[in-house]
């Protein structure tokens, strides 16, 4: 069997290529880790029209890597367009779609993306006819990506804070709490993709814990004013309360910060 030119036999080793059938059931894994991206800027794509014009770009001596977006952000037809040609590249295959193809010409390794500026995601297509506007609008992308997860950011939890955060992590809002009419002035928002996107523009500071932050028991004394504004509190809240600050479809316990404990004595 020949395949990107390279010569298979088949009757060779074939302990090695058979079909091993397992009698256990198959199990997602999902890593905690999460990537975070190192570069300080993103790379400059040209944009092709059809696979021929991978041949027609002009690189730099030293240039081992090129970026290529198609322009019509068709690259399932480029990608069987390739291999009709009969060269196989490596795809990266997320959402239900081909993202990225990589493919190796002269000594030159050329990575064709999708326009989309989500990857992992059936929404967000975009398709704009000239480079210089795509690299514009990856470049915003680039940035925005780079300052919501920022490593400066990031905290450290001990098994406390993960069981106190795992213990009061939101839920989101699912359904008709409100009719249109009758929707409390005082709730900040009910949004449907359950992204509060007003919420977080709204957001000026993060708060980032770390292995001096530590919990203590608040007792009678205890006067929240003498306290800096983003402390965090763990409260009991005993009955229903819709407050712009509290989500209402929750009653138990919750994080809150001073500077909205303080406005909501409870």
């Amino acid at each position: 069997m020949v395949q990107n030119n390279h010569i298979y036999v088949l009757h060779y080793d074939l302990k090695s290529v058979q079909q091993n059938q397992s009698s256990t059931s198959f199990v997602v894994r999902a890593s905690t880790d999460y990537y975070l991206n190192e570069n300080e800027a993103p790379p400059k794509y040209r944009m092709i029209k059809d696979i021929d014009d991978i041949s027609k770009i002009k690189l730099d001596e030293d240039e081992k890597e090129a970026y290529l977006v198609p322009e019509l952000n068709n690259l399932h037809d480029h990608f069987f367009k390739i291999i009709g040609s009969g060269y196989e590249p490596m795809i990266t295959f997320q959402a239900g779609i081909i993202t990225k193809m990589r493919l190796k010409l002269k000594k030159v390794k050329y990575i064709i993306k999708t326009q989309n500026l989500v990857k992992s995601s059936p929404d967000g297509c975009i398709a704009v006819r000239d480079e210089i506007r795509y690299n514009r609008v990856n470049e915003a992308m680039f940035k925005f990506n780079k300052s919501l997860f920022n490593p400066i950011h990031k905290s450290h939890y001990n098994d406390i804070d993960i069981t106190i955060l795992d213990d009061t992590r939101t839920i989101a809002p699912l359904g008709l709490i409100w009719d249109e009419k009758n929707i409390p002035t005082d709730i900040i928002e009910l949004d449907i993709c359950k992204a509060f996107t007003e919420a977080f523009m709204d957001s000026s500071k993060i708060i980032v814990f770390n292995q001096f932050d530590a919990w203590k028991v608040c007792d009678n004394t205890f006067n929240i004013d003498n306290h800096h504004e983003l402390t965090m509190y763990y409260i009991c809240v005993n009955v229903l309360c819709p407050s712009k600050y509290i989500n209402p479809t929750r009653i138990a316990y919750y994080l809150i910060n001073n500077i909205f404990l303080s406005r909501n004595r409870f």
